[in-house]
């Protein structure tokens, strides 16, 4: 490929550019390979090494343009390697470094394009992946840049520019062994090392020069190239040459730094993997190109991450509020929580908020205020297991009550058993998927009975019926959401309970805290314990980061919206039926589908496991409850349930959460149908 054609390589003196001029030489025959750097001591070192007649030495600087426009007449090919690294010196001079690092990269690639280069390959650091420090920042700003520059190329112009990332590199692949080696032949008992869990990732010059080479082969613009390293703990290689060797860990600041291979890590759509390297692909592309094949004809198999059903979404400004805390006089309980607390009441258009350390501790204290023992509660079979777990608690019993269409409890047949049972004290509704129970015949059904009512929405913050808000409590006694990390909010765990209700709010308040109590006029020291209560506190740090998740769930909602819809449109008309369709409403914590496995070839657990081996996580909501060995035990598991029982045989959830992206969206939904169609 590079037989009669001119390189230049910027930064080109150091110990990297030397390695490329001797294998272009001894392996190819170059029309000219042309040194741009500003090092004149080192340009001089190296015409006595390299007199081929094809060598070329230009004393530049990559900062200056015009220069660098006049280097690259007539080029083909060129290698960006001129960067300023040393850590402190670029911490001391920021202002060159950005000059250098940035501006540098934007004055290549406006003088590639101007003088029409073919190929521009610039060697990155996979330590700029998650930068530390501002040369790494800096590198990552250029890779960017580069990669980005590919949309500034008219059609009929060929430049084309990608990113080449690898680990440090060393003389030979023993170098640290040997390093080691010879403190110990020396008497130094100590090996000097970054971090215990550390490794050498054996990557030679020649490996890199090897592989920016065949990169200039494979690339097509856009990618950034990564390759596959075979590494070894440092620890375990110095432990190795001597048992008695101690560590001396130094700060990574002032010492060589040796990291693992994770240069493929980046905020990319997907990462493709190859047989020996890795390509992230560009977010925004400028061609069609998919990646999935090179210029040399290397085939590729998609590297994807597993699609979990749920994942939280955490950004900056969660990080930063709960370090505030961190830094804060509060961790426990402290003014956060009393904050996060008015914030959702407001949310919900409830009166009264208590936040408690999750979803269960909400429905027990909940149970522990609205029921006595003995009493009964209607409930459905599909939930989660702590929604009727929450009954037993305090010594109540619940009765299971078939489901209705759209996978809520049935308020007709709870009608129907009351009129049986007058003595029905509670209905437990459990707003499936996010998708709120009928509010109309809830209200009907609380105020013709005088019957109590708890509304779990773990499922539903920020759901509605007409205007009535999840959590709102306007036909029930009290509302309970959990915070887990698959909801739509997350407090890492957590979860509250709403009710508009003075008397329910100071009951739980108590409660929460080990059923204590103080007012002012007790002595300073003194409290007084009327009730057996529970920790089940909140902390600040989990309300801070509560109180940023909050203020952006309407932003979540959206994304769900979209991905739902999205879903809606694709499964219209195919053997795969939602649970109900968008309208609005539903907080879509799931999006729940059923199928009829009995007139298809394939069954739902090799269904399951088919888009597991494929990275897909579905996942089955629920299990009916009354089923459950423990459950079966109190004497449950034989009632007539014919709608859950035939919609467990049916359904499964498809992966739901803000941080799935359209083409993940479109990967499930196409391996779906092939996974179902055989």
């Amino acid at each position: 490929m590079f037989n009669n054609k001119n390189i230049l390589i910027t930064g080109g003196t150091g110990n990297l550019g030397k390695n490329f001029v001797k294998i272009l030489l001894e392996e190819y025959k170059p029309n000219k390979i042309v040194i741009y750097s500003r090092d004149e001591f080192r340009q001089h070192e190296m015409q006595k090494k390299f007199d081929n007649t094809c060598m070329r030495y230009l004393i530049g600087d990559i900062r200056d343009q015009s220069r660098l426009s006049l280097a690259m007449k007539n080029i083909n090919f060129v290698i960006h390697a001129a960067t300023l690294k040393n850590i402190s010196i670029t911490e001391y001079n920021p202002t060159e470094c950005i000059k250098t690092n940035i501006l540098g990269v934007n004055n290549i690639i406006h003088a590639a394009i101007e003088n029409n280069v073919e190929k521009v390959i610039s060697l990155s650091s996979n330590t700029s992946v998650t930068p530390n420090n501002l040369y790494e920042s800096t590198i990552l700003t250029s890779d960017k840049l580069l990669v980005a520059s590919n949309s500034l190329v008219a059609k009929e112009q060929r430049t084309q520019f990608s990113v080449v990332r690898y680990n440090n590199t060393f003389e030979s692949e023993d170098y640290v062994s040997s390093y080691f080696q010879k403190l110990i032949n020396m008497g130094i008992d100590s090996n000097i090392i970054n971090e215990i869990q550390n490794s050498n990732v054996f990557f030679t010059i020649k490996n890199a020069v090897d592989f920016v080479l065949k990169s200039f082969e494979r690339m097509t613009g856009g990618e950034i190239f990564s390759p596959k390293v075979l590494s070894r703990n440092i620890t375990t290689l110095s432990l190795s040459l001597s048992d008695n060797q101690k560590h001396k860990i130094v700060d990574m600041y002032n010492s060589d730094q040796i990291k693992n291979n994770d240069s493929i890590k980046c905020n990319t759509t997907t990462t493709i993997e190859f047989d020996d390297h890795y390509v992230i692909k560009p977010t925004h592309q400028s061609t069609n190109d998919d990646f999935l094949e090179n210029n040399i004809g290397e085939k590729a198999h998609l590297t994807r991450k597993f699609i979990p059903y749920g994942k939280q979404l955490i950004e900056q400004d969660d990080i930063n509020g709960v370090i505030d805390v961190l830094t804060s006089d509060f961790l426990t309980t402290g003014p956060k929580v009393k904050e996060f607390e008015d914030l959702l009441s407001n949310y919900c258009d409830a009166k009264y908020t208590v936040a408690v350390s999750n979803g269960t501790a909400a429905l027990h204290l909940a149970s522990m205020v609205l029921l006595n023992k003995g009493d009964t509660v209607l409930t459905t079979p599909n939930s989660f297991l702590a929604t009727s777990n929450a009954i037993l608690y305090v010594g109540a019993k619940p009765v299971f009550i078939d489901i209705d269409d759209d996978g809520n409890i049935d308020l007709e047949l709870c009608e129907k058993y009351i009129q049986n049972n007058p003595t029905v004290k509670a209905i437990y509704a459990v707003a499936f998927s996010g998708n709120m129970i009928n509010q109309e015949k809830l209200q009907y059904l609380r105020k013709k009975y005088n019957i109590i009512i708890l509304e779990d929405c773990a499922h539903a913050i920020g759901a509605k019926f007409g205007d009535i808000k999840a959590g709102s409590c306007t036909n029930s006694d009290c509302s309970i959401f959990s915070f887990h990390p698959v909801k739509h909010l997350t407090t890492a765990e957590g979860g509250a309970i709403t009710t508009n209700s003075k008397e329910i709010y100071t009951k739980l308040l108590q409660l929460r805290n080990h059923g204590m109590y103080k007012d002012l006029s007790m002595d300073p020291w003194e409290y007084e314990m009327t009730d057996l209560g529970y920790n089940y506190r909140i902390t600040d740090l989990q309300c801070a980061l509560g109180l940023t998740q909050l203020k952006k769930l309407n932003l979540f909602l959206e994304r769900r919206f979209e991905i739902a819809k999205n879903y809606d449109y694709a499964l219209k008309n195919t053997i795969v039926e939602p649970l109900y369709t968008f309208d609005g409403n539903s907080a879509y914590h799931l999006y729940v589908v059923k199928v009829d496995f009995s007139k298809l070839s394939i069954s739902r657990v090799d269904m399951f496991n088919m888009l597991r081996d494929k990275h897909i996580g579905v996942q089955l909501h629920y299990m009916p409850i009354n089923k459950q060995p423990y459950y079966k035990g109190l004497g449950y598991g034989k009632e007539l349930i014919p709608k859950m029982d035939k919609y467990y045989e049916q359904c499964f959830s498809l992966p739901m959460y803000p941080l799935l992206n359209n083409e993940e969206q479109k990967y499930i939904i196409k391996t779906l149908f092939e996974v179902l169609n055989g």
